[in-house]
């Protein structure tokens, strides 16, 4: 048992529940109300559904045209949701937030088992899913949840290997690292492999264990060979210049190369997104700093693994040519743990603590100055003076988000007033719990203007038929596929995402220039029956036509 980390265990199965209650608040229930968001999300809603009206398993397509940027089980996770529960937002988004409560249980059980410490492993768990980075990725449709969960739970039992003395317990938790490591490659490809080098050895360097890499390197590599090998021969099968593309185009050129389409970013890009990222706990790095350095945490050594998870990654995304903000998330799990270790280290010395008490006072003081200073602000504008954030017909998005954050208040007043520090870390940890869960609801109509595309590519569907010559802009594809579940929609204007895709000689027609557009109008073989979208702050030489809807950026035409 840790020096620090002995609390209490007897009211574990309590605290267990609020995180289970906080994972369905937060993640679950929400998961549907908010409309699909282009591209990212309409994207990875698609090529699912084409995987399963088109009985193609192996090669990724997105409107009929290949599509090679990731492997495939992320799409398969997705497919598999759409099948259950439909096609719809709550299904498109379930992958994504399901990875991310077994990742924070990844977490529980790792805790437990290596500070055994129940309330520690419950408290960190909770502290993930209200990492505001967490939390938006993970309630959002793309693959770096999925990754997450695969990095997580790779880099876990490889440290539970790591722990074992015998031969057999060893390889296997080994095997599972290398499963989790595999699953991790067919979600998103190479990465996961440097993760975990890059974490692992500085580790076993640092244990003086270095000779040890060479030893248990072999059984992860089998397990990862006999989970991804047989997906890998068959997409070769199918389509061989797959590996070819994706490992160069996709991995060597978008690390080393500023290839504007690939998110080129100075160094330090990634440093803000990771403050703003563990929000609101970023607050608390005060405290956090001192529970660690008094208590000398570099003597535990999950703490010491941990460290290694969290710099070596941090610094090799820095390094990368091409960044996301999404890319740090696989960070995250080790920065919860340190995030409830510091506190609860930090409050064990003095459960007074007063930079504790402080910060939370002022965060308190910031959230009832800013939601007053907001209401007025919005009271304002419905005198038509200024101009809000919300439409005046959405008056009670903003009243909703009031209370949110006055429970916010409310919370933090609780946890300042708790005897226990078991209470009081779980009171601060719960405080979120409102925002994050009615984010979904009180988002206001205008962030979703023009990534929302939903509702005005339907409006659009009494003029398409079967036979009608689809056509759309690369930024309107993805929602127009997934809304109207067509797959050979013409691509206009610019390749972008599909230019490789496009390359192929079966696929060439689907990209109409300007000219070919022209031409086609001009012929009269679709006339009257070329139904065609785009959005942006231009209308190009689109000819007017008779039938046309505007919707802020968005333009529809029936040419």
């Amino acid at each position: 048992m840790e020096e620090y980390a002995n609390s209490s265990s007897s009211s574990s199965s309590k605290y267990n529940f609020f995180v289970f209650i906080f994972f369905i608040l937060v993640y679950i229930l929400p998961l549907g109300y908010s409309p699909l968001v282009e591209p990212d999300e309409t994207r990875y809603a698609e090529i699912p559904r084409e995987m399963i009206v088109n009985h193609n398993w192996v090669v990724p397509y997105m409107d009929g045209i290949r599509y090679f940027q990731k492997p495939v089980l992320g799409y398969w996770m997705n497919a598999v949701s759409e099948l259950v529960f439909g096609y719809n937002a709550f299904a498109v988004r379930f992958a994504s937030a399901f990875t991310t409560g077994l990742a924070a249980l990844l977490i529980y059980f790792f805790i437990k088992k290596f500070l055994k410490d129940k309330y520690l492993a419950s408290l960190s768990s909770l502290v993930f899913l209200s990492l505001g980075l967490v939390f938006g990725i993970g309630t959002f449709a793309v693959l770096d949840a999925q990754l997450s969960f695969f990095v997580t739970g790779a880099l876990i039992m490889f440290y539970f290997a790591y722990k074992k003395e015998s031969f057999w317990g060893c390889n296997f938790f080994l095997a599972l690292s290398g499963l989790f490591a595999g699953a991790g490659f067919l979600t998103k490809g190479f990465l996961v492999f440097a993760v975990m080098a890059i974490t692992i050895a500085p580790f076993l360097i640092w244990e003086g264990k270095w000779k040890r890499m060479f030893t248990m390197m072999w059984t992860p590599i089998i397990f990862v060979l006999a989970i991804s090998l047989p997906w890998a021969i068959a997409v070769y099968i199918r389509a061989p210049d797959f590996w070819n593309y994706f490992f160069y185009d996709q991995n060597v050129k978008r690390y080393f190369t500023d290839t504007a389409g690939d998110h080129p970013e100075p160094f330090w890009f990634l440093i803000p997104i990771l403050f703003l990222g563990a929000l609101p706990w970023t607050f608390q790095l005060p405290s956090i700093l001192l529970g660690l350095r008094k208590n000398n945490f570099l003597k535990n050594q999950v703490m010491r693994y941990g460290l290694c998870w969290v710099v070596f990654p941090f610094v090799f995304f820095s390094m990368c040519s091409g960044k996301l903000p999404t890319y740090i998330l696989p960070c995250f799990p080790p920065l919860a743990i340190f995030t409830a270790y510091g506190l609860y280290l930090y409050l064990k010395k003095n459960i007074k603590g007063k930079i504790f008490s402080y910060t939370l006072i002022f965060l308190a003081t910031v959230a009832i100055i800013g939601s007053i200073g907001f209401i007025i602000f919005q009271l304002i504008s419905l005198t038509g003076k200024i101009k809000g954030l919300y439409l005046p017909s959405e008056y009670w998005k903003w009243i909703i988000a009031f209370f949110a954050i006055m429970f916010f208040v409310y919370l933090i007043k609780c946890s300042l007033k708790a005897k226990t520090i078991q209470n009081k870390l779980f009171l601060l940890a719960m405080a979120p719990i409102a925002i994050l869960g009615v984010k979904g609801v009180v988002t206001p109509d205008s962030a979703l203007y023009h990534k929302a595309q939903g509702s005005f590519i339907l409006r659009q569907a009494k003029y398409i038929q079967p036979n009608t010559m689809v056509i759309a802009y690369p930024n309107m594809i993805h929602s127009v596929c997934w809304y109207l579940k067509r797959d050979n929609v013409y691509v206009f204007g610019n390749t972008g995402e599909f230019s490789h895709g496009l390359s192929y000689p079966d696929a060439k027609y689907k990209f109409i220039t300007q000219k070919k557009l022209d031409e086609l109008i001009k012929s009269g073989k679709h006339k009257g029956n070329i139904a065609f979208f785009m959005r942006g702050g231009f209308r190009e030489d689109i000819p007017a036509s008779k039938i046309e809807d505007y919707q802020h950026r968005m333009m529809f035409s029936k040419l």
